[in-house]
């Protein structure tokens, strides 16, 4: 918050153009502005941090366009990050050479074009730059969605989960990832409202 309203403090309530503001710096002030449940932070932070990294050059938002969607693609298609020996390795070589799902990379797209819009709210840009998703990517994030293969657990597989968790406060999340095919995140996060 701090940051923030220095920033705000420097440059007044609204920033005087687009051209002055950089990529990183946007991703600074959203992440000081926005509040979030930590689990979701880390994981925001995490996404604009991997951003950071393949756009290292920090553009200026007035600039961004299609050219960085595809930067980003096609990194995240190439590399993933192993946690072992801390860099970026090509999938092939990695612990677990599995593809980075279009979905994950779109998810990520997301996030970017969010901050962006937030911006845009708060005034500190004029409009989002980018414009939508390059329309081959968008195909192939709808043809891996359509081609998903759906696993549910038998109700015998429910009662067998269940039976292993009675009385212990994993018992609820495990079964309602095991039912809804929730993520851990999306378990954790819920709340009432959400019923």
């Amino acid at each position: 918050k701090v940051r923030l309203n220095n920033e705000v403090a420097n440059r007044g309530s609204t920033y005087e153009t687009d051209d002055k503001m950089s990529l990183f710096q946007l991703f600074d002030m959203y992440m000081d502005n926005k509040t979030y449940k930590a689990s979701a932070k880390k994981s925001v932070q995490e996404t604009l941090n991997l951003i950071k990294h393949i756009l290292a050059y920090n553009p200026k938002v007035k600039d961004l366009n299609i050219k960085h969607y595809e930067a980003i693609i096609n990194f995240r298609e190439k590399y993933k990050w192993n946690q072992k020996i801390n860099e970026w390795v090509l999938w092939q070589d990695h612990p677990k050479p599995v593809r980075i799902a279009p979905t994950t990379i779109e998810k990520e797209l997301i996030r970017l074009r969010t901050a962006l819009n937030h911006a845009v709210k708060k005034n500190w840009i004029t409009k989002n730059y980018l414009p939508n998703f390059p329309e081959d990517f968008r195909k192939k994030v709808t043809a891996y969605e359509n081609s998903a293969k759906e696993i549910y657990f038998s109700t015998a597989e429910v009662r067998a989960i269940a039976d292993c968790m009675k009385e212990t406060s994993f018992m609820l999340p495990t079964l309602l990832a095991s039912v809804t095919g929730l993520r851990r995140n999306e378990v954790l996060s819920l709340q009432w409202k959400d019923w």
